[in-house]
């Protein structure tokens, strides 16, 4: 991703988030939306920032730093999520009779996924720093970035548009 690119998609992403604000703004869960909105921002950055790794010592510590950052805030959000917003929301859903959300076991397996997609991109940074920066490394780098990124775009994105209507309806009240 470009410079140019990464700038447009970041336009993008504010129009999406106001779209968003203007949906939950006047509830608890705006805060949730603040922090998905961060990790977009970091998450891109992180991608323009493989995309353009050079052999320097700031480039490495710079993309070892964000990603550190990213994945230490998705662990403090997904285990607050796991531990008290899906198993209330699935409780509920299960006293409506509504069987066919199973919010704690999806959530989890994505979160599981996501966690595993980090612990991948750990491990190649480690190895990027000990094999002096190996070409073929860096394109793994790229594409692992690239799937990370995807995948936690349309997890955020799942929440917002299928979960948090649901904590909307059935939690916020209580």
């Amino acid at each position: 991703m470009n410079k140019a690119a990464s700038e447009s998609s970041l336009l993008t992403m504010s129009s999406e988030s106001s779209r968003r604000r203007a949906r939950f703004g006047d509830c608890a869960l705006i805060e949730i939306i603040h922090l998905h909105d961060c990790l977009r921002g970091a998450v891109a950055r992180l991608q323009a920032d493989v995309e353009e790794l050079d052999s320097s010592e700031d480039a490495y510590n710079r993309i070892a730093g964000r990603i550190h950052v990213i994945w230490s805030v998705f662990r403090a959000h997904s285990s607050a999520e796991d531990a008290f917003i899906w198993p209330a929301l699935n409780k509920k859903a299960s006293m409506l009779k509504n069987t066919n959300h199973n919010i704690v076991e999806e959530y989890e397996e994505d979160h599981a996924d996501e966690e595993r997609m980090f612990e991948e991109m750990d491990l190649l940074i480690k190895q990027f720093r000990s094999k002096n920066r190996d070409p073929e490394l860096v394109q793994k780098m790229r594409h692992h970035t690239a799937a990370l990124a995807t995948h936690l775009q349309t997890h955020l994105s799942k929440e917002e548009t299928e979960c948090m209507p649901l904590v909307v309806e059935h939690l916020t009240k209580e």
